[in-house]
């Protein structure tokens, strides 16, 4: 038989050129071992990697969760207050409708009441006149005050002034507007 020659690998183990069976599967063995510890150390570092972006998508989908919770909220609160400029806005101009109503009565308030106290001269100076023509003198037609001129026109220099008094229905030509309001006689 021909010897074969046996050689030491790095480790100190003794070989053949060829090895044995057993040598050769411990070293495919030791391969394929270290072949898949590099493999589960590139999966191990992938998991967490994989684990690092669902964390990050787990944050991610919160925010937008919290965002769009916030969206409706703002968009809620917009249409509250869009309801509420509208009821203001329509408030005021009711307070500015009602101000012009009331502005306008306080004119002809203060018009009616302006007529009211013009008529309530008229109608004192009438009673003055016609008591002055009842007791006027009948001769020179002046009433004379002891050193003072004469304070009352005759009786032929007043007008006729139509009424009840003077035996009138009281209107002299109907309703009188307010442009033509009656001025008293100069004395």
């Amino acid at each position: 038989m021909a010897r074969s020659s046996t050689t030491v690998d790095r480790d100190g183990r003794a070989g053949q050129d060829g090895g044995s069976p057993v040598d050769r599967h411990r070293d495919r063995s030791l391969e394929a071992k270290g072949r898949a510890d590099a493999a589960q150390a590139q999966a191990d570092q992938r998991r967490a990697t994989l684990t690092a972006h669902e964390e990050r998508l787990k944050q991610m989908r919160r925010v937008v969760k919290d965002t769009q919770r916030q969206l409706r909220q703002h968009k809620s609160a917009v249409k509250r207050l869009e309801s509420q400029r509208r009821d203001v806005e329509d408030a005021w101009k009711s307070a500015r409708k009602n101000a012009g109503k009331a502005d306008r009565k306080a004119r002809k308030a203060e018009a009616k009441y302006d007529d009211a106290i013009l008529r309530q001269m008229v109608a004192r100076e009438k009673d003055v006149d016609i008591s002055l023509s009842r007791d006027a003198p009948p001769e020179g037609g002046e009433l004379v005050v002891a050193g003072s001129q004469s304070l009352v026109p005759s009786t032929d220099a007043l007008p006729a002034v139509p009424g009840k008094r003077n035996g009138g229905s009281g209107r002299a030509g109907g309703r009188r507007s307010r442009s033509r309001r009656v001025t008293p006689p100069d004395i």
